[in-house]
């Protein structure tokens, strides 16, 4: 499968041995080490478009545990369900292979990939697996939710971004991800209001906060403050644990990232805006935010390599129906 590996090497005792028999877990390889940490079950990624249509984009992994007709049930490793219903404009591939969905079986790995723009759902891509099959070219899944199929830039704000994960020790973990403009401050309470003016409250205590990627506190968040916030979710409980401050004009795009991943720009680190803050903290800011530009740039040339060979694969598919 050549997006999100289902393989967790590192998953021990009996429940691995289970979920491998169900087909849940491929056989892992050396390049795997990285991956096999976690295994993604489910992303869901709200945006506004341009037009004011919101668009949620829902990635699920798992097993096929029943097909009627059209209609694939997949069952993730956590054993939640989730129906998806392919239609004629559907990618499908089994075993890398451009296929039909009567090519699917009971028991075969697979990843759905769907849009819902304004309550209606298209199902856009299908890879499906033999239990067997082991495929040496996979690669680690890297997500880009303002792109369309093929690739093409979509024109969106981000609102949202929810991945649960089943950890290497069979634990859930829900990462979650915000964005919007703060329109109110109480204390360590702020209520962001996002892209659809909907607002709400988040507690940012034991938060770490950035601004601009320069070190701040809690108490430097203002109104009008356009920002990110990451944490986790249990139940309907929320830890944000990083709010990133992004100052209008410096290079914050529709999608929640700088335009050109360039943190340099002497603009994000002025005095002027920010005060001098301790050199120490100015220097450690500065390498994170160099980190980062490296690990987006790799996670880039990665996500480049997988589109290409997603188009040489469909371009393919099409040749061979004509």
């Amino acid at each position: 499968m050549k997006k999100t590996r289902l393989t967790t090497a590192l998953i021990a005792g009996g429940t691995a041995t289970a979920f491998a028999s169900m087909g849940l877990i491929a056989p892992a390889s050396a390049h795997d080490a990285e991956a096999t940490t976690r295994t993604e079950i489910l992303s869901v990624e709200t945006s506004k478009l341009a037009t004011g249509e919101k668009r949620v984009e829902t990635e699920r992994t798992g097993v096929v545990s029943s097909i009627d007709g059209s209609t694939i049930v997949v069952t993730s490793v956590d054993s939640s369900t989730q129906s998806f219903v392919a239609d004629v404009n559907t990618d499908i591939e089994r075993n890398d292979v451009a296929a039909l969905v009567s090519a699917i079986v009971v028991g075969d790995r697979i990843e759905v990939e769907a849009v819902t723009t304004n309550d209606v759902t298209v199902v856009t891509e299908i890879d499906a697996e033999a239990v067997d099959y082991v495929d040496a070219d996979d690669a680690p899944h890297v997500r880009s939710a303002d792109r369309d199929d093929d690739g093409a830039h979509v024109a969106a704000t981000k609102v949202s971004e929810i991945e649960t994960y089943q950890n290497a020790d069979l634990s859930v973990t829900t990462e979650v991800e915000f964005y919007g403009t703060i329109t109110a401050v109480n204390g360590n309470v702020v209520t962001v209001e996002d892209a659809f003016g909907i607002p709400t409250q988040y507690d940012v205590t034991n938060s770490a906060v950035e601004r601009n990627h320069v070190v701040a506190t809690s108490a430097d968040l203002v109104v009008g403050d356009v920002v990110e916030l990451e944490g986790t979710q249990t139940g309907d409980a929320i830890s944000i644990a990083r709010v990133e401050v992004k100052a209008l004009g410096s290079g914050h795009d529709h999608d929640g990232d700088d335009n050109d991943g360039d943190h340099s720009d002497d603009s994000m680190h002025s005095d002027d805006d920010h005060g001098v803050a301790p050199a120490k903290a100015h220097k450690s800011a500065k390498a994170k935010a160099l980190k980062a530009k490296a690990a987006t740039a790799k996670a880039l040339k990665a996500k480049k390599a997988a589109k290409a060979l997603k188009a040489k694969k469909l371009a393919a598919k099409k040749a061979s129906r004509r």
